[in-house]
């Protein structure tokens, strides 16, 4: 059998009002307590509900506003804390600023951190320098350059062959013409 919302909502809300007077019960009996005998009576006092201590523990608790909600059939807890918010030097108390906070106990910085997940091949050019790097980019370019416009002057070429090989052809014909 499945239990209701309800029956849970109910039971979460009991053990809530009782857990608070449990631990109420067991402050007083230990703080008031000056022999085995008090302490025996706050124990019964505890466990009676109708004695006048476990009432006003549940007047207080059912006066207090429910720190439990059902909205939309959804289970909602509502706590309140109050204290004092830390101001800048509390919350940053034994915090060494120019050595950090574990001192010279530190595994691992940011940049030994890089220097084991880099690669090794990442680190060198190889044995290239830059000036080498520079001078190989020039050649590069240059080399594109003379390249594009050897191409270009093949094309052209080609063209004016074509255009003179045509050209003699229509001359050999007008040749045959004219005889």
């Amino acid at each position: 059998m499945k239990p209701t919302k309800a029956a849970v909502a109910a039971v979460l809300i009991l053990a809530l009002v009782a857990g608070p007077a449990r631990g109420a019960s067991a402050q007083t009996g230990s703080a008031g307590s000056t022999g085995s005998t008090g302490s025996s009576q706050q124990a019964r006092s505890a466990q009676d509900p109708t004695s006048p201590e476990s009432l006003e523990r549940i007047r207080d608790a059912v006066s207090r506003p429910p720190s439990l909600k059902i909205e939309n059939g959804q289970l909602r807890i509502y706590v309140e804390v109050i204290a004092d918010w830390p101001n800048f030097a509390q919350a940053n108390k034994g915090y060494d600023f120019m050595n950090g906070p574990t001192g010279k106990g530190n595994p691992m910085s940011h940049q030994e951190f890089l220097g084991m997940v880099t690669p090794q091949d990442m680190y060198s050019s190889a044995g290239v320098k830059p000036g080498e790097i520079v001078t190989m980019a020039v050649v590069n370019y240059v080399g594109q350059w003379a390249i594009a416009k050897g191409l270009n002057k093949l094309a052209n070429y080609r063209k004016t062959k074509q255009m003179r090989d045509i050209q003699a052809g229509i001359d050999a014909e007008l040749a045959a013409i004219r005889k």
